[in-house]
């Protein structure tokens, strides 16, 4: 994983980065006089560093901003860190931090391969679990009482890709929806199978001419030669689906060894990544990216002037502690979900005991645009989908001069799109 180590900061920085707690428990549910710890389980080593450690940060400056402002009554919110690389962690970190922790709530994950087995820990022991980037549909799918998920679920996001190239980039193309060739291309894992399936179940609903339907596994793939070629002959105009940071930037580089040239890329994962810019610079041009917008994606007028002063506030902070380079979409999650658990949830609810967290959060009744992501908040209360933020939102952004600018829906776009197709790959 080429980019693993470039962009990990090291365990023993964001140890002083966020306050660990390690001996005193003042935290626990009867006593209300000392700090709030709560657990924070991010991979931050292993496959899932990268993002993970970025999603980290994104919490930790939520936590300092929340901090300055007074707290939760004047008692200041702790992180008691957990790294999960594997899913075995995941189960274990999440175990010790309710165990011998005392958390009232686990923060987390990044990935929704360590979230489901997480968030069953927390659901056993009649903890909440707080999860502000984990896309699959099963987080909130298992009738847990305890769970919530703050971000778009995959099947939102790969069913806003199939209507965006029917509604945005047929006409774009000078088309019609059934006459572009689409691909859709996806890791195998819950993230992306979730997209795959979702953006290839909306895709044939809504007539699209799919001729090539590919998965691989992210862990065991090494090569994208074969995968390309197949597309290549299957004449793709348009590719969808999700790509992990790393196989982004191996695919891409073999498309352009082999001239891969669809009129037009709209995946989500790694293509929003820092990584892939910094790796393609200009070649980056044009490339869509559908999935939670960025927080720097959206104009001013679609969200409320709170959550424009909270994302400048962020970003800045951001940026100072960790440089540029760093602030991602995942980044934002990691804030913008923090955010609302700290300053909307906590300081509603009347204890810090599960019953009264969970009222808290089901009570939430928040419309589009009151968050940096554009998001409302109405966490539903339906066994179906017990937990899920209703309104989280999904839009296609392009990169266009090393900046990502919504380019559809009509209501939230900064920009016009670059004129497609797009250049062969490599060119």
């Amino acid at each position: 994983m080429a980019f693993r180590n470039r962009f990990l900061i090291p365990l023993v920085i964001l140890g002083l980065v966020a306050t660990s707690a390690c001996g005193d428990d003042s935290s626990a549910d009867g006593d209300d006089s000392g700090p709030v710890r709560l657990g924070a389980l991010f991979p931050l080593t292993g496959p899932n560093a990268v993002l993970g450690t970025e999603t980290f940060q994104g919490a930790e400056i939520a936590r300092q901003m929340f901090n300055e402002r007074g707290g939760l009554d004047g008692r200041q919110i702790e992180f008691a860190q957990a790294d999960a690389p594997d899913a075995n962690a995941a189960t274990s970190e999440a175990t010790r931090l309710i165990n011998q922790q005392r958390v009232p709530i686990i923060i987390g994950t990044q990935s929704s391969a360590l979230s489901l087995p997480a968030t069953q820990v927390a659901e056993r022991a009649g903890k909440i679990y707080w999860e502000t980037v984990a896309t699959s549909d099963q987080i909130t799918k298992r009738g847990f009482k305890n769970v919530f998920q703050y971000n778009a679920t995959g099947t939102a996001i790969g069913t806003m890709q199939a209507s965006a190239v029917a509604e945005f980039l047929a006409p774009a193309l000078n088309t019609t929806p059934g006459a572009l060739r689409v691909a859709v291309v996806a890791e195998d894992s819950a993230y992306g199978a979730t997209i795959g399936a979702a953006a290839l179940a909306k895709a044939e609903e809504l007539g699209l001419n799919v001729v090539a339907n590919e998965s691989y596994n992210a862990a065991q793939t090494r090569d994208f030669s074969s995968l390309v070629l197949k597309l290549n002959q299957q004449r793709v105009d348009v590719m969808i689906g999700a790509l992990l940071v790393d196989d982004t930037v191996l695919f891409f580089r073999q498309a352009a060894q082999t001239g891969f040239a669809p009129k037009a890329v709209l995946v989500t994962g790694g293509v929003s990544n820092p990584a892939f810019l910094n790796t393609f610079k200009e070649k980056t041009n044009g490339i869509l990216v559908g999935d939670t917008p960025a927080s720097a994606s959206l104009p001013d007028s679609a969200l409320t002037p709170d959550a424009v002063a909270v994302r400048d506030e962020y970003r800045k902070r951001y940026i100072e502690a960790y440089g540029e380079e760093k602030l991602s979409t995942n980044s934002d999650l990691g804030f913008s979900g923090t955010w609302v658990l700290l300053n909307e949830v906590l300081p509603k609810a009347a204890s810090l005991s599960t019953d009264d967290i969970r009222a808290a959060a089901q009570s939430l009744d928040l419309p589009l645009g009151s968050t940096l992501l554009g998001y409302g908040i109405k966490y539903s209360t339906d066994e179906a989908n017990a937990g899920l933020n209703t309104r989280a939102l999904t839009t296609v952004t392009q990169w266009q001069d090393g900046k990502l600018v919504t380019v559809y829906p009509k209501e939230f776009t900064t920009a016009q799109p670059i004129d497609l197709p797009l250049p062969a790959w490599g060119n």
